[in-house]
C-alpha cells in the first residue's frame, strides 16, 4: 500500500492513505438469483472502484496441471 502522508496528522495506523482525494468506498454486489437459487460471484471492482488483480491460469499452465496425478498420501499408524 503506498501511503499518502497528509500535512497535520500524525503517522499512525489508519492515517495513511492511497488517495486522499478519493471519496466513494462502495462495496459490489456479489450475491445474485438464478432460478430461484442464490448464486455467489467472484468480485471484478473492489471497495472503491479499484479493479481487482488476481491470479489467472494460462491455458499452458491448465494443460500442464491437467496432465499431473493427484498423490495419495498413505497413512501408517505405527
Amino acid at each position: 500500500m503506498v501511503s499518502n502522508p497528509v500535512h497535520g496528522l500524525p503517522f499512525l495506523p489508519g492515517t495513511s492513505f492511497k488517495d486522499s482525494t478519493k471519496t466513494a468506498f462502495h462495496r459490489s454486489q456479489t450475491l445474485g438469483y438464478r432460478n430461484g437459487y442464490a448464486i455467489v460471484r467472484r468480485p471484478t471492482v473492489g471497495i472503491g472502484g479499484d479493479r481487482l488483480q488476481f491470479n489467472q491460469l494460462s491455458q499452458a499452465e491448465l494443460d500442464e496441471l491437467a496432465k499431473v496425478f493427484p498423490v495419495r498420501c498413505i497413512h501408517t499408524n505405527i
